[in-house]
């Protein structure tokens, strides 16, 4: 198929450009002389009689500098377009779903893991003896430094012994199966890590904890109790040792679990769980 190139060839910027390249030998001598003057352009009658030999029939100073000034525009946007485009990926990637709206994770999206209901009984039985009164169940977790601090809502397991997901972004699970805090086991918690049309949800910060850091719980009777961050884990959600952390512990203990790597859209899940264990530092005051 032919190739038509008449467009091309009659776009004035490029004729003008055409002309400067082709004149650039004869002008050479001229050049300086000429961006000297920036409000006459030069004419025969002006100029010695060897540069107006030499220089282009029509092609004054003006001319001249505003074909050189266009370049330089076109130039510059140009350089402003790539700029944007080696830049832009990098800066989205730096912006979280607190400032874009966007996010991967639906209600049906698990933050926790497929547990085994006999393996999860198994693993709930501990030797630690059990408080003559039940702790009240807990009402609030917050992990001041990161800026979290969320209700909390009671879940269990679903009928094919998967960890039921919270159905909203700004609520964390406490799970029913796992011990209550203060009773002397682990009290399992998980929440979101961002959720679709809302972007960042309760646990997006939590990858950023580390060993120290204050995790306070409220209770529903008015009682805080504290624990301080002791491991920061990720596990593949396939290979993850679940027993191992949604099961008993020895102590008082909290795990808090949410959503890390990859988001296969297909399936609407993550491939990798953040796992943070935190152990009893004091029961507050009321």
């Amino acid at each position: 198929m032919a190739t038509n190139t008449e467009p091309i060839r009659r776009h004035p910027l490029l004729t003008e450009l055409q002309a400067v390249f082709e004149a650039r030998e004869q002008t050479a001598a001229l050049g300086l002389r000429v961006l000297r003057q920036p409000h006459a352009a030069p004419t025969s009658a002006a100029m010695p009689a060897s540069d107006a030999a030499v220089a282009p029939a029509g092609y004054g100073g003006d001319r001249l500098r505003r074909a050189a000034s266009r370049l330089l525009s076109v130039a510059g946007v140009l350089l402003i377009v790539a700029g944007l485009v080696l830049t832009l990926p990098a800066a989205i990637g730096r912006l979280s779903p607190d400032t874009v709206a966007v996010g991967n994770s639906t209600a049906a999206t698990l933050t926790g893991f497929a547990v085994d209901l006999a393996r999860s009984a198994q693993a709930a039985e501990t030797d630690a003896p059990a408080p003559a009164t039940p702790p009240a169940p807990p009402t609030v977790v917050e992990l001041q430094r990161l800026g979290i601090s969320a209700p909390v809502v009671v879940l269990g397991l679903e009928a094919d012994g998967a960890m039921q997901s919270p159905d909203r972004p700004d609520v964390v699970a406490w799970y029913d199966f796992s011990g209550r805090p203060g009773a002397g086991s682990n009290a399992v918690f998980a929440g979101h890590l961002d959720f679709a049309k809302t972007g960042a949800a309760v646990f997006w910060r939590l990858k950023d904890a580390r060993a120290g850091d204050d995790i306070a719980l409220r209770l529903a009777d008015g009682a805080s109790l504290l624990y301080r961050v002791s491991e920061v884990l990720t596990f593949d959600a396939a290979t993850a040792p679940i027993d191992q952390i949604v099961g008993a512990t020895d102590g008082d203990s909290i795990t808090l679990i949410t959503c890390a790597g990859r988001f296969d859209r297909k399936a609407g899940q993550y491939d990798q769980r953040l796992v943070v264990r935190a152990v009893r530092a004091e029961v507050a005051a009321r």
